[in-house]
């Protein structure tokens, strides 16, 4: 089933950001990321695209690691199209979420992971424990 043209306009909003070539192969990964159930990965995107019209996987693979073209540039075309969009003649206010970004380590001022005052009692209440011992009684043991 093709994709509806509204969608595929929507996409070619982005082909400045791209090849020729990489924007077919963006157009078919954008797509196949909406409607693939499940993890999304670029295995199980590539088994949901048309066997008639998609590529070798390595054309794919090849194009994500080291084809031309810029996250960052994708993303600016799509927040100024959102933009003008939705909020053209208006104040914008964004809610934004970092939680799951890492924010420690020695260029982070002020970040880190900070458990209890006392570091003594840190020490002891989360010394590791030896890991259990299993036995599978599906093996031979000697």
């Amino acid at each position: 089933m093709p994709a509806p043209a509204s969608w595929i306009t929507f996409l070619r909003l982005f082909a400045s950001c791209f090849t020729a070539p990489g924007q077919l192969l963006f157009e078919q990964l954008v797509t196949a990321w909406a409607l693939c159930p499940g993890r999304r990965t670029l295995t199980r995107l590539w088994s949901v695209i048309p066997a008639e019209h998609r590529r070798r996987y390595g054309a794919y693979a090849r194009w994500v690691r080291k084809g031309k073209w810029s996250p960052d540039e994708l993303w600016r075309h799509l927040v100024v199209h959102l933009v003008e969009r939705w909020a053209s003649e208006s104040r914008l206010t964004l809610l934004l979420d970092d939680s799951l970004v890492n924010k420690s380590g020695r260029k982070v001022d002020g970040a880190g992971y900070f458990h209890m005052c006392n570091p003594v009692e840190s020490v002891h209440r989360f010394r590791p424990k030896r890991p259990a011992i299993r036995v599978n009684p599906y093996t031979k043991s000697g």
